[in-house]
């Protein structure tokens, strides 16, 4: 992630207290000619970092060249129906996966670990029941369309569905 900043702040300074949130195998470099920092970190880490920056220097971060969300994340939205007296209401929120790395989801008390796979455009996803210890299947997941999660067998009676939005 690259971060730059306005000139008045000592970019000597501002490198040494951003270094203090670094772990091993993490590194943050002056960029040459410039008021820029490099900041390499652990693509898991880099929403973190990113709010620490922003939350220490809020007024002196002049551009964030480099978004947070790269081609590593999988982006989904999940939406949850519910009925009551005939009445639908929906809520929809956000998750937010590295590629490959597992991540865990409560569907109304059924427990999954999910595992993104992003390649070339293309999404699939494993579903593990943690409830059953068993693997369950892989789905294919097109950008912006809904798949819906209660057709599965193990989600009866429940109302979820899945979109990648990136």
């Amino acid at each position: 992630m690259e971060f730059c900043f306005k000139k008045g702040p000592s970019i000597h300074a501002t490198r040494l207290k951003i270094k203090e949130y670094l772990i091993e195998g993490e590194s943050i470099k002056i960029l040459p000619k410039s008021h820029c920092l490099d900041v390499k970190v652990k693509p898991t880490r880099q929403i973190f970092i990113s709010k620490i920056i922003k939350s220490h220097f809020r007024s002196d971060i002049e551009v964030n060249t480099i978004p947070i969300f790269n081609s590593e994340f999988c982006k989904f939205k999940l939406k949850e129906e519910t009925t009551i007296e005939d009445k639908v209401s929906e809520s929809i929120s956000e998750l937010i996966s590295m590629n490959g790395d597992e991540f865990d989801l409560d569907l109304s008390g059924t427990q999954l670990s999910m595992i993104c796979h992003k390649k070339a455009g293309s999404y699939s996803l494993d579903l593990i029941s943690k409830n059953a210890r068993k693997d369950l299947l892989n789905i294919k997941l097109e950008t912006g369309k809904w798949f819906d999660l209660s057709t599965l067998s193990f989600l009866e009676g429940k109302k979820f569905s899945l979109m990648v939005i990136e």
